[in-house]
């Protein structure tokens, strides 16, 4: 009888919670929680924008976990922009066409040190994101941390969703 009713329990939460869209951040610092005006900016999108990140595969130890948090925070817009948020991940450094196209968007390859147990040697990769609505773009060429990525991300959507480039 109990396991019918957790059961029954389980079956009704998940009914009520397909119903009404919601997340819930538990990390101390509220690290996945995006602010109220990204909500409103990303709620009001009424056509598909692509997100591309170009990111290398094979990053330096002290950017190990920059991919997820990138990816983590781009799945929180993209939930809260109900279908309008298209994100692509790509490695440049796999295709020379998308080396050309990352080039073209202002994107650079940059140089890391990597620091291994007993030598240092220098890296080449990408760490870029670009916008891309219709024909116009926004990038943001450079991404060490998440840190103020939430506003740079929110910008560059909005300045692509523009119709005239205000002065």
């Amino acid at each position: 009888i109990a396991s019918l009713l957790f059961l029954g329990i389980l079956v009704l939460v998940n009914f009520l919670v397909s119903r009404n869209f919601f997340r819930v951040d538990l990390t101390e610092n509220k690290e996945f929680t995006i602010s109220e005006s990204t909500k409103r900016i990303l709620g009001r999108m009424d056509d598909i924008v692509n997100v591309k990140v170009y990111f290398s595969r094979e990053l330096p130890s002290h950017l190990a976990t920059l991919n997820g948090e990138v990816e983590d925070m781009l799945e929180e817009f993209r939930a809260y922009s109900n279908g309008n948020l298209v994100v692509d991940f790509e490695d440049p450094s796999t295709d020379p066409e998308i080396e050309n196209r990352v080039r073209r968007l202002g994107i650079p390859q940059i140089q890391l040190d990597v620091i291994q147990s007993d030598s240092r040697s220098i890296q080449n990769a990408y760490l870029g994101i670009a916008a891309l609505y219709e024909d116009r773009s926004e990038t943001i060429p450079v991404v060490y941390s998440t840190d103020n990525l939430e506003y740079e991300l929110a910008a560059s959507i909005v300045k692509v969703l523009e119709k005239e480039r205000k002065v």
